[in-house]
């Protein structure tokens, strides 16, 4: 079963090559929305087309990473990947929301939690 906790706790010098894939596919996705937004494109359009691609890649890897698994038991596997990494991510995007608006309210910018 591929697990998300198992790709995080994965040391260097492997680990230093995945932060640099993260970093890589992170600059690629702010390029192709800035590029949409200089361009008059649509930005939600081209972020869920991006998901898809992201998708098929990953899929792709799973299938050179794990030969012997069965196209069954890899979806199953793909499917409990990204319920985790979802998990993951919201957590993530709500501890760096929280450090953001402690940032800024240290510096005495952004709005307090009385909403003024």
């Amino acid at each position: 079963m591929l697990k998300l906790v198992d790709v995080l706790a994965i040391e260097a010098p492997e680990r230093s090559r995945l932060v640099e894939v993260d970093d890589a596919i992170r600059d690629l996705v702010r390029a192709v929305e800035t590029a949409a937004d200089q361009d008059g494109r649509d930005r939600r359009t081209l972020s869920r087309a991006i998901v898809g691609v992201l998708a098929a890649a990953a899929a792709r890897q799973a299938m050179k990473a794990y030969p012997s698994m069965s196209q069954t038991e890899l979806k199953a596997s793909l499917a409990a990947l990204v319920d985790e990494a979802v998990d993951w991510a919201s957590r993530r995007a709500l501890r760096n929301s929280s450090d953001r608006e402690r940032g800024e309210a240290r510096r005495g910018t952004g709005r307090r939690d009385d909403g003024t």
